[in-house]
């Protein structure tokens, strides 16, 4: 089923929203440095539960997450109860003060979602689901969209989709763990390559390396486009598909690898579609990202949910 260009672009716009909002009152960046946070934690054999709402696999998690800039804190040991999530994450972003452009969630009296969210600053509202993430083709602007209808619609095709083997995807959680695992590898090729001081020290000014992650990310793709011409075409990534498919988990991750990173579909990865695609840092990339998704809109539907499926690696996602 398509989508008219207005209606993909609102769509697209809701999930900027959603994004934005859910990083904005992070710290710019954590005076640690990545190698402080980047701990292994080994999962206890009873979940805990953070006063975000998400339940994270051990308190070694919670802690990473502190130090990769999240405001989070301990709760109770055991999983979250779902339902409280809401409140849970409403609460968090009301801590925050009224700040420009901050989303906070409608939550019903059992600590639920609301059916229906709103956006203040810009006017638009959109559906849910049950775990608060919205339900494509739902956005619109200045009015609220009939839930109800769009939830028979999505009972209707679960109806007419059973009895089909589902197929193991690349889910949020998924392609969050093969971006650090991907991240690593890049971190340790580029530890064994010399460097000068202008390679390796973080640009203060340059939104694309201001981060020693952000410059690993970029040293990267500048070795992978071989003719220079800040796109690395299917040639160009034959090398890393390979290597992705062989060592790099979850495997399902990559296997859609290249055509997870293409988000306009054009055959080729640019430098912005790279580092959204990696996950570094979607902030300073997404005003690009969004320049070409209006020069030529997307056909296909994955890409209205390209932020919500591709988190930051290393900042846990709020609303998603």
């Amino acid at each position: 089923m398509g989508f008219q260009k207005h209606d993909v672009f609102s769509s697209f716009l809701v999930f900027l929203v959603l994004f934005n909002s859910a990083h904005s009152f992070l710290p710019l960046m954590s005076e640690r440095s990545s190698a402080e946070c980047d701990v292994d934690c080994e999962p206890e054999s009873v979940p805990v539960c953070g006063n975000d709402g998400r339940t994270y696999d051990s308190k070694c998690e919670i802690d990473k997450a502190k130090c990769q800039g999240h405001p989070v804190e301990f709760k109770h040991r055991g999983k979250c109860i779902e339902k409280a999530r809401c409140e849970a994450q409403r609460a968090l972003m009301l801590e925050q003060g009224n700040r420009m452009g901050l989303f906070v969630p409608e939550c019903k009296a059992d600590g639920s979602y609301a059916e229906v969210q709103c956006h203040v600053s810009t006017g638009y509202c959109w559906c849910v689901d049950e775990a608060g993430k919205p339900i494509r083709g739902s956005s619109i602007q200045n009015a609220r969209p009939n839930c109800a209808q769009k939830g028979a619609k999505r009972m209707n095709r679960r109806r007419s989709s059973r009895g089909k083997k589902n197929k193991k995807g690349c889910g949020t959680s998924d392609r969050a763990s093969f971006n650090s695992n991907l991240i690593d590898i890049f971190q340790s090729e580029y530890d064994r390559v010399p460097h000068t001081t202008t390679t390796a020290t973080p640009v203060e000014n340059d939104p694309l390396r201001d981060t020693h992650e952000k410059q690993v990310i970029q040293w990267k793709f500048d070795q992978l486009d071989d003719n220079g011409d800040e796109f690395l075409k299917k040639k160009e990534l034959r090398d890393l598909r390979r290597m992705a498919k062989k060592i790099v988990k979850p495997k399902m991750c990559a296997k859609t690898f290249a055509k997870f990173c293409d988000l306009d579909q054009d055959k080729k990865i640019s430098r912005s579609e790279w580092s959204v695609c990696v996950g570094v840092d979607i902030n300073n990339e997404q005003v690009n990202a969004v320049a070409g998704f209006l020069d030529d809109a997307p056909k296909s539907e994955y890409l209205l949910f390209i932020l919500s499926v591709s988190p930051s690696a290393k900042v846990p996602p709020l609303l998603f």
